[in-house]
């Protein structure tokens, strides 16, 4: 009957506009996780690196005193907190805080940026150059890969080197990988995994994921 099909084909459609929007709901609170967990987790690193170079300053002999701290600390938070405060990640969170000290500022320039991505900017010594490739995978919304790609491939150098050719080649080597693709791409790194209190060198299902997340 052509009022049976009508209501029908209504009710197909309103079936279709509810997982469009609820598809649309479950996405946008996904990406609210992974912005809470990322920004929980750059804090807590700049944090302790501010509080590591705070209790440096008291030691008479501050390189030797910071080496037996740093071994100390390691030692200590392993045990509780796992691999991301080994003596090698203190150092870099050490380096974290020295290196982007007004906490305020960059935070909110850049809060698409990941550990990850900062991480890679601490093998920049020339502040002005870790600045800019910042900035850039701030803006450009480079992924961890295509950061690290630029810096190795010496991108900043090479636009300084042809700013006069209008047509300097971009470097865009991770083009092809999906937005979701980067999603999971900071979900499975074991850095984030290890701030969760998750195990490492096992397989997760959704619900280890959600309840770390909600701890």
């Amino acid at each position: 009957k052509p009022t049976e099909i009508t209501e029908s084909n209504s009710q197909e459609l309103n079936n279709i506009a509810l997982v469009t929007d609820l598809r649309s709901i479950i996405e946008q609170g996904k990406r609210q996780a992974y912005a809470a967990i990322n920004a929980s987790m750059i804090t807590t690193y700049w944090n302790v690196g501010k509080r590591i170079v705070e209790e440096e300053q008291h030691g008479e002999a501050r390189a030797e005193y910071g080496k037996q701290l740093l071994v100390m600390l390691a030692k200590e938070l392993r045990v509780d907190y796992g691999d991301n405060f080994s003596e090698r990640n203190l150092r870099y969170y050490r380096q974290f805080y020295l290196y982007f000290s007004d906490l305020e500022i960059w935070n909110s320039r850049v809060p698409n940026l990941t550990w990850t991505h900062f991480r890679h900017l601490l093998r920049i010594d020339e502040e002005k150059v870790r600045l800019w490739y910042m900035n850039e995978a701030s803006t450009q919304l480079w992924s961890t890969r295509e950061l690290e790609r630029n810096i190795n491939t010496q991108y900043y150098h090479r636009l300084l080197a042809n700013q006069k050719d209008k047509s300097a080649e971009v470097v865009d080597v991770n083009a092809e990988i999906s937005h979701e693709d980067k999603q999971l791409e900071f979900v499975k790194n074991p850095v984030v995994a290890e701030y969760l209190g998750l195990k490492p060198n096992r397989d997760f299902v959704e619900s280890d994921l959600e309840d770390a997340i909600i701890k």
